[in-house]
């Protein structure tokens, strides 16, 4: 069965069930929370690397493999990230 699940970005990686699609990323009560469509009948499982990267800050991760998801402002618009993501091989 497909679902959509909430995961809160608290590093940079994320294990999705295997085949799952990664929706946005919001802020929600101050933290930064990642939505993926599931498949809750597969056991199989895939790694994904998340970056993060802050408004006018250096980026140090070869980005060029990432895909962008979105961007996010936290903090009542203090601060504006912008969320990337790749499954790793």
């Amino acid at each position: 069965m497909k679902r959509i699940f909430k995961y809160l970005l608290s590093g940079e990686q994320l294990i999705l069930p295997k085949g799952s699609i990664i929706l946005s990323a919001i802020e929600q009560y101050g933290k930064l929370v990642l939505y993926a469509l599931v498949n809750t009948e597969t056991k199989d499982e895939e790694r994904y690397s998340i970056m993060v990267y802050d408004t006018g800050r250096p980026i140090t991760t070869d980005i060029n493999y990432y895909c962008f998801l979105n961007t996010v402002s936290l903090l009542n618009g203090q601060i504006i990230t912008h969320v990337f993501y790749k499954k790793d091989d």
